[in-house]
């Protein structure tokens, strides 16, 4: 195919999305976006209006052990994988907020799982300080699904990521993602850690509500016209 058929098929693609997002149009099967240096296949996804597949080796690898299981989950481990399958969001395309921070989750996912992992053993000491959890009587126990002082590297072994969501909320020109998934300590609810860019915003159960608690940075005031 020639370069210049290529850029007018990349063209009409782009008018296309653009229209959709525009009208509320619903999307096409399978379309290409250019996020970042990448060029990604966006497709509409189960949990999500559109899906992206996007290779998150660091996040995809980790699980639960099956020592650290209540009987609930199951005892195998689920296999290894190069892609979560579900990255997406809401609307009919993703807006530039949404492609920026796909760009920044793709370009710098590594530190990404390092912050998710911090915040999810900083979450289960805050639980544990709390008290009430001593009681967790199901095996393997509390001290082996909840240790005192847990680690990220134990974090790791306590946790399994199931999803990325791009939020419709957004500052700064970049949409919030919340890295959602299951926790060895409580199967029934779950965790979902709330970033923006590289600032945690927060750890909340899945399925609450959250804010960004952060003061907006105040806009400068306009000179008065002459």
């Amino acid at each position: 195919m020639s370069k210049s058929r290529r850029t007018k098929q990349t063209t009409k693609t782009k008018q296309k999305l653009a229209a959709a997002a525009v009208n509320n149009d619903p999307m096409p099967d399978t379309q290409t976006v250019k996020v970042g240096k990448h060029l990604l296949k966006i497709e509409p996804g189960d949990c999500f209006d559109w899906n992206v597949k996007l290779k998150l080796p660091s996040l995809a690898k980790l699980f639960i052990r099956p020592k650290y299981k209540e009987r609930s989950f199951g005892e195998k481990a689920p296999p290894r994988r190069g892609f979560l399958d579900e990255v997406g969001g809401y609307g009919s395309a993703p807006t530039p907020a949404a492609k920026r921070a796909l760009s920044y989750l793709s370009e710098n996912e590594a530190a990404v799982c390092d912050r998710v992992l911090r915040a999810a053993a900083d979450y289960s000491n805050e639980l544990r300080a709390t008290g009430g959890w001593s009681n967790f009587d199901d095996p393997p126990g509390i001290e082996a699904v909840m240790p005192l002082g847990m680690t990220p590297d134990q974090a790791a072994e306590r946790i399994w990521i199931a999803r990325v969501a791009v939020t419709t909320k957004e500052r700064d020109g970049m949409a919030y993602l919340e890295v959602q998934g299951e926790c060895a300590w409580d199967p029934d609810h779950g965790f979902e850690v709330v970033l923006h860019g590289d600032r945690l915003v927060g750890v909340f159960q899945q399925g609450t509500g959250w804010v960004d608690r952060r003061p907006r940075k105040p806009k400068g005031k306009k000179r008065a016209k002459r």
